[in-house]
Order: structure tokens, then sequence, then C-alpha cells
């Protein structure tokens, strides 16, 4: 959980979530390394984790360090936050890595993958209510839905390989240095968010 709360210490908590997603998601691949399609899943979680921390590194380099409610928005969404920080599946004994050795059924770490998933999709939408616009985190934010979905998948329908899109380190570090987009650059499956008057603009 964050106590003292900014936006600098929100993305280094997240920049901390990928790495202990990317070894959690490592350990798994070695230790289902029999099961090909499942280690193949865990092996490109794990880079994808590796490429949003270092999207997210970027982004702290964009943020300003300091402390309050009128940074970027209300309390209220101050508040939400902090709550999204809130999870076992963040890390101490809890955590997806301390777990690993318990599991020992594939269908055990694919719904501990989407624990971990889904806490860590919550915590970087309510980072976005205080962002506002960062293409870096909307792109990490579609890799992290596509995560679940395609866990989902797998689980529902025990198919032997699902294809999770692999997004390179390239892909990332571009959003990262790319301007902001306007209205007609934005996904067309993603319709504009509306910009508040009281929202700044990072990466």
């Amino acid at each position: 959980m964050l106590e003292q709360l900014t936006l600098k210490k929100a993305v280094e908590f997240a920049i901390k979530t990928e790495e202990l997603g990317s070894k959690a998601y490592e350990k798994l691949a070695k230790k289902f390394s029999e099961e090909r399609d499942l280690a193949d899943i865990f092996r490109v979680l794990a880079k994808e984790e590796v490429a949003h921390g270092k999207a997210f590194s970027a982004l702290l380099r964009k943020v300003p360090d300091v402390e309050g409610a009128e940074e970027a928005g209300g309390e209220e969404r101050w508040h939400y936050l902090r709550a999204m920080s809130i999870s076992h599946f963040f890390g101490g004994k809890g955590g997806l890595l301390a777990q690993v050795d318990r599991i020992k059924t594939r269908e055990d770490a694919l719904v501990r993958a989407i624990g971990l998933e889904k806490a860590t999709l919550q915590f970087y939408q309510a980072m976005q209510d205080l962002l506002e616009e960062s293409e870096v985190l909307d792109s990490i934010i579609r890799a992290e839905k596509r995560h679940v979905v395609n866990l989902m998948r797998y689980i529902v329908s025990n198919a032997k390989v699902l294809q999770i899109s692999e997004v390179e380190d390239d892909d990332f570090s571009a959003a990262a240095a790319a301007p902001e987009p306007t209205v007609d650059d934005d996904p067309e499956d993603e319709p504009p968010r509306r910009k508040r008057q009281d929202s700044k603009t990072f990466g």
C-alpha cells in the first residue's frame, strides 16, 4: 500500500510491480517447462512486464514529485488510487512471486496470474484517472487487458496455444518519446477521453 502518495511514487510502485511480475512469470515458466504451451505463455508475459517496466521508467522522468490532492485532481481520485494499491497480489507473503513454490497445478498458476493482472490493471486505471492523457499508460493498460482476456480464454477453453500479443520494448519506448496524440490520433477502438480542466498531461 502507498502511504505518502504522489504521482511519482505511484509510477515507482508500478515499476516495482512490473519487476515482481516479470520474476514471477519467469519462475512459473521454469516450473511448468514440461508443459510447453503454458511455459510459453508465462515467458511472453515476463517479457511484456519487462517492457512495461522500461516504459514506466521513461514516464517517471516526466511526472512531478508533488504531494497533495491538488496535484492532478480531486481528493476522491487520490483515495481511489491508494485503495487500488492495497492488494496481496502486489507483494509480500501473498504475492505471486512468493507463492510460486506453492503452486502445484496449471489451473492454480493461471488463476493466480489473472489475479495479479487484474489488480495491476485496476491500479493503472486509477493512475490513468489522474494522469489523464498519457499514451504510454494507455498502451500498457491495453496490454494488461489483453493479458487478462487471453489468460481467461486459456482457462475456459483449455486450448493448446493462445496467442498473447508480444509488445516489443521499442513500441513502448516510441510511445514514451512521442508527442501526445490529438483526438484524431487516438486508436479507433477507443473513444478519446474527455479532458478535465484540472488535468495534466504526461508521457
